[in-house]
């Protein structure tokens, strides 16, 4: 009884994940005449606009220099998106928690599964990138939804820690947009760590989406094996922030009801 009680609960909870999934996405794009198209442009357009600054004004010698961005740009867009969707997942669905039962913790896993949408959406342009610029696509880019999985659970992870503080101070959301701007420049997206000092390339290591972004573009800009220390890094990583994240969200869904 209780294995079938289980079973009914964890359905109940998929198809109320992907009911959140499918809600999220209607609203992001309602009216837009572009819709879905949004999420295949974005990484397109930024990468045609850092390739141009940082190509013909910085200068960097990189072979395919665009695929080199856009490689690091689906990665961080992934990180990014969950992040900044799903501090505000709780506080937004306020009204859901206080009418069904349901655990909190639902909700920044929706926003992170609605971002992986974009992600493989986002393939699309990669592809005819790669076609149009000559990258060679090799057999290693099938790894690429094993090594995504660490950083789904770290993103998540990261978002359900920050939504639960969220929920308690509404500073989180303010202060997450100007940190990941901060972020976004000191991690190896538009430039190598070839061309970084030796002092500032070792503190690389301390930024934990770096290891995400060379590890994937490992098997999708250089079509190589990612290095075996590089995967056992983004899974220590991934394990880290989802244990921050649900000690985080233990220690303060009880006082959710005061504050949503």
């Amino acid at each position: 009884m209780n294995t079938e009680t289980n079973k009914d609960s964890y359905t109940r909870l998929r198809d109320l994940v992907w009911l959140l999934v499918q809600r999220d996405l209607r609203v992001r794009y309602r009216g837009s005449v572009l819709g879905y198209l949004w999420s295949m442009m974005n990484p397109l357009l930024t990468m045609i606009i850092l390739t141009f600054v940082f190509s013909h004004l910085m200068k960097f010698k990189i072979d395919n220099f665009a695929m080199f961005i856009l490689s690091g740009l689906l990665t961080w867009n992934l990180f990014h998106q969950g992040l900044m969707i799903g501090v505000n997942s709780i506080l937004a669905n306020g009204g859901l928690l206080r009418k069904v039962k349901v655990p909190a913790a639902i909700f920044p896993l929706a926003s992170v599964a609605s971002v992986l949408v974009n992600f493989v959406l986002a393939f699309v342009p990669f592809f005819l990138v790669a076609f149009a610029t000559g990258l060679k696509i090799t057999p290693w880019i099938l790894l690429t939804p094993v090594l995504l999985l660490p950083l789904l659970i770290f993103t998540y992870g990261a978002a359900l820690c920050l939504a639960s503080l969220n929920v308690l101070f509404k500073d989180v959301s303010h202060i997450l947009d100007p940190i990941l701007t901060m972020a976004f420049y000191a991690t190896p997206i538009v430039y190598p760590v070839s061309v970084l000092p030796e002092k500032y390339a070792n503190l690389l290591m301390f930024n934990p989406i770096a290891h995400f972004i060379e590890t994937l573009r490992a098997v999708l800009y250089n079509g190589v094996a990612p290095n075996l220390n590089s995967v056992f890094m983004i899974f220590i990583l991934a394990a880290i922030s989802l244990i921050i994240g649900l000690i985080t969200y233990r220690m303060t869904r009880d006082k959710f009801i005061y504050y949503i």
